[in-house]
């Protein structure tokens, strides 16, 4: 993935919505956005779902939704975005717990690669700044190690 949307490696923090935005049986929607197209009321809508995002199937097409409120730190949504890219990617087709792990370790590994930061001597406590992911999912890599 990282090698298709940045061939020449320009860039450690990943952009998670460049395949969002190209990828042809694959479209991402903010909560906001899908509440006033359907006229739902947010609060309600939030209730029901996931408060960060999840990934609508229909057949071959995917649609990601994700929450866009401006509490929401941007390095939340970008690992969102990221896991929920990963049950595109890996093609789920039902919601299970092996799921959500591959999708986690996908966000993970596209977001803040190991050998990205060993080639480049990043410690873990450098991660939210380099890769542009949260504290917490910069505990998630550092535990994989130990």
């Amino acid at each position: 993935m990282r090698k298709k949307y940045d061939p020449w490696g320009l860039s450690l923090a990943f952009d998670p919505f460049l395949p969002l935005s190209v990828e042809p049986d694959l479209q991402v929607c903010r909560y906001t956005t899908f509440c006033a197209k359907f006229q739902l009321e947010y609060a309600e809508f939030l209730r029901a779902v996931s408060s960060d995002g999840f990934t609508l199937r229909r057949g071959r097409q995917y649609i990601i939704l994700y929450n866009d409120a401006s509490y929401i730190p941007e390095a939340r949504k970008r690992f969102t975005l990221a896991h929920e890219l990963g049950h595109y990617v890996l093609r789920h087709t039902h919601d299970g717990a092996a799921e959500e792990d591959e999708a986690y370790c996908f966000a993970r590994n596209l977001l803040a690669p190991r050998r990205l930061a060993l080639e480049h001597g990043i410690d873990y406590a450098d991660y939210p700044r380099v890769f542009g992911i949260s504290h917490a999912a910069a505990r998630m890599c550092a535990s994989l190690d130990k």
